[in-house]
This record gives C-alpha cells, structure tokens and sequence, in this order.
C-alpha cells in the first residue's frame, strides 16, 4: 500500500512540476514571444512532434503541460531578427552572432533561461533547425562573461542531440500579436520598465487573477482535488 501511495505522490509531484504559472508573453517587433523559460526542460523531439515541418512549424498540442496551439516554432533566423528588432543599430557588430542587444531584451520582460550576475546571463532554446542527422540547433544569447574581441556581448549557434535536455535550453515560438488578449490565467503580469533591474529582470510582476470557481457537486470532489493538482504559488525570485 505504501509503493502504491509513493508512486501516486511521486506522480503529482510532477504533475504539479508541469503546471507552474507561465510569464506573459512578450511583444517584439509586431510579434508575441513564448518567454523561453517557460518550455526549460523540452527537448527538440517534443518540440518537432507538436510543431511540425509539415505545418510550417505551427504548434497543435502541449508540451510539457505548456499548450501551444497557435503558435510557430521559430528558426534560428527568426531569433536572430528578433535580437535586431529590439536594437536594430547593434546588428552591424554580427560577427558573425555576436551582438549587443542584451539589456534591451532584458528590458521587454523576455525571462532569463541561466543568470548568474558574476558570470553570464542567458537566453537558450531549441529553434527548429536542423543542422546533421540526430542534431537540432540552439540558439543561445549571451550577456555577460563571453565578448569579442571588440568587447560586444555575443550571440551563437550550437547542436545538441535531438533527445538532450536541459534545465536551462527551453525553445523560442512566436505569434502574430492580438491586441485586447487577456493574458492567460497565473500568467505574471509584465512590469513598466522602470521597474525592472536592468540586471534582473526575472519574475517580474505579480500573478494575473484567476477566475472564481463554483463549488464543485459532491460527486466531483474527486476530480476537484485532482484538480488542485494544477494550482501552484507563484513563488518571488530572492534577490540578494
């Protein structure tokens, strides 16, 4: 009875693991970004069984516990002309990746995937490339710890199996903007700018309300604490 009890702790757990409140997209470029860190964990697998070569990528089904019905797995082309929207005079320092764009991304509330403030800070996700058999591509972004020989932060390309996870890789998706759409339940809500330490941007903004729900009949109480499953404190980052 105890094995039993174990394995269906062990099995909320991580459910509850899948349902953690997601960030609020972020606008950039006339286009919705998936914040990245959100899909930490996914491997490139996933990723191309929901979002497909022969739906140009759009995405149909969650993964993760993540839906992301109506939105398109982005290329490593598409990351890097993001990078140039948010400062578009930095992209004469690729060399051929690197940039300067990395307080400004910081800025749109994009969450990091990796920070460390006395190393480097970091965007990393898979885009759907593919770069030799068994690889997809990653591109990452980093902020401080790595330049050039100009002293411009950088960005690069790097290929990883396609079954590699990592805590910190999660994927870049985009959509095109709707204007007026209520950001999803739990998501964080995104703060003025002046807010947001240029150093630290993470977890900024509190937790977008839930609707009430009714009282669930006796009969469904089972189901109802099933469902508590999904329900987890947005947790603030401790700042040192």
């Amino acid at each position: 009875m105890r094995a039993v009890l174990k394995i269906i702790v062990a099995a909320l757990l991580t459910a509850t693991s899948f349902s953690a409140a997601h960030a609020a997209p972020v606008t950039i470029g006339g286009n919705e970004w998936y914040q990245v860190r959100d899909l930490a964990g996914v491997n490139w697998i996933d990723m191309f069984l929901t979002c497909p070569v022969g739906s140009s990528y759009q995405c149909s089904g969650s993964v993760n516990g993540h839906d992301l019905t109506g939105w398109t797995w982005a290329s490593g082309s598409e990351v890097s002309a993001m990078f140039a929207t948010v400062d578009p005079a930095s992209v004469t320092n690729i060399d051929p990746w690197f940039s300067s764009w990395g307080d400004k991304l910081a800025l749109t509330g994009m969450a990091m995937t990796y920070h460390n403030p006395t190393y480097q800070d970091v965007w990393s996700g898979w885009t759907h490339d593919e770069y030799t058999l068994g690889t997809g591509q990653v591109y990452a972004w980093i902020n401080s710890g790595f330049t050039n020989q100009s002293g411009f932060d950088y960005t690069q390309y790097f290929y990883l199996p396609w079954a590699s996870t990592s805590p910190n890789i999660g994927a870049w998706l985009w959509r095109e903007t709707t204007e007026n759409s209520p950001l999803p339940c739990g998501a964080l809500a995104p703060c003025p700018v002046e807010d947001i330490p240029a150093d630290d941007p993470i977890d900024c903004g509190a937790a977008f309300p839930c609707a009430p729900t009714e009282t669930p009949a006796p009969a469904g109480w089972a189901l109802f604490g099933l469902g508590l499953v999904g329900l987890r404190l947005v947790r603030a980052r401790k700042r040192s």
